[in-house]
């Protein structure tokens, strides 16, 4: 039985929800997306507003840069082949897989099974999405949530320890699910701009020496 204050909530029969799986995947989709976010919006920046690179740490753009041009030859051979104009950055379509990761797991019901032919429409539709620079729009939605409510990504454990019991107990764990993800995709967001930050406030110091 699992205990939320005065409600006992019966157990799922392991073969139904594998906790311990679900939470390693998320965990490994959300680092995906901070581990292509990080050095793609670094990238980004100083294209976008020609900021001067520190030698020191100018390797870095240089090894990010010439995988990013690997990527770009392999994702956008289908698009020469139509005469389609491929996007004008790498650094945004790599951004766009990687928000495109992010509403993946968002729109999955943790803890629930998919079946292989669920798997196979959403991962081409996920592609799909991503080739059309769609998850941009979903990384600008994971700012403007932080930037609306900066506590959530530190204080939502009490929001889910306090979602209310009169849905029943499986509309219940229904919101709690949903409350995770939000307090995780706020969580990434964060994390990717204080690293972000963080190499910029670097950058500068190693500029001014």
């Amino acid at each position: 039985m699992l205990t939320y204050g005065a409600l006992q909530i019966p157990c799922y029969p392991a073969g139904m929800i594998d906790a311990s799986t679900d939470s390693r995947s998320g965990q490994a989709l959300y680092f995906a997306g901070i581990a292509l976010s990080v050095p793609t919006l670094i990238s980004l920046i100083h294209r976008q507003w020609a900021l001067p690179v520190a030698p020191d740490i100018s390797y870095f753009i240089t090894v990010y840069r010439t995988l990013a041009d690997g990527v770009a030859a392999v994702i956008h051979a289908p698009l020469r082949s139509f005469t389609v104009p491929p996007p004008p950055l790498i650094d945004l379509h790599i951004l766009s897989f990687a928000g495109m990761g992010m509403m993946t797991r968002a729109l999955e019901a943790p803890g629930e099974k998919k079946d292989a032919w669920h798997g196979a429409i959403w991962g081409v539709t996920s592609f799909v999405f991503g080739y059309l620079l769609v998850g941009i729009l979903v990384i600008g939605a994971c700012l403007a949530a932080l930037i609306a409510s900066p506590v959530k990504a530190f204080r939502s454990d009490r929001w889910i320890e306090t979602t209310p019991i009169l849905e029943g107990p499986r509309g219940r764990l229904r919101r709690e699910r949903a409350y995770r993800l939000e307090r995780d995709l706020a969580r990434i967001t964060a994390i990717t701009l204080t690293l972000v930050g963080s190499y910029f406030a670097l950058n500068a110091l190693l500029i001014g020496r």
